[in-house]
C-alpha cells in the first residue's frame, strides 16, 4: 500500500512540476513577443528540455497503470 502511495505521490509531483514549467514557458513566449530579448529564447529552450525530461520520467512511472485510470 505504501509503495502505491509513493508512486502516486511521485506522479502527482511530476504532473505539478510539468504544469508549473508549462506556465513558465508561456510567460517566456509572451515576454519574448513583447521585449524581443534573446535571453527569453534561451530560457524557453532550457525549460522545454526540462519538461521533456520530466515527461519521460512520468511516462516511465505510468507503466502498468490501467488506461481507464489514466484517463480519470
Amino acid at each position: 500500500m505504501m509503495k502505491t502511495y509513493n508512486s502516486s505521490s511521485e506522479r502527482f509531483l511530476l504532473f505539478n512540476s510539468i504544469s508549473q514549467k508549462t506556465n513558465e514557458l508561456i510567460e517566456k513566449v509572451n515576454r519574448f513577443v513583447v521585449e524581443r530579448d534573446s535571453h527569453d529564447v534561451i530560457d524557453f529552450q532550457k525549460i522545454r528540455r526540462e519538461i521533456e525530461n520530466e515527461k519521460i520520467k512520468l511516462t516511465k512511472k505510468m507503466d502498468g497503470i490501467d488506461p481507464y485510470q489514466l484517463k480519470k
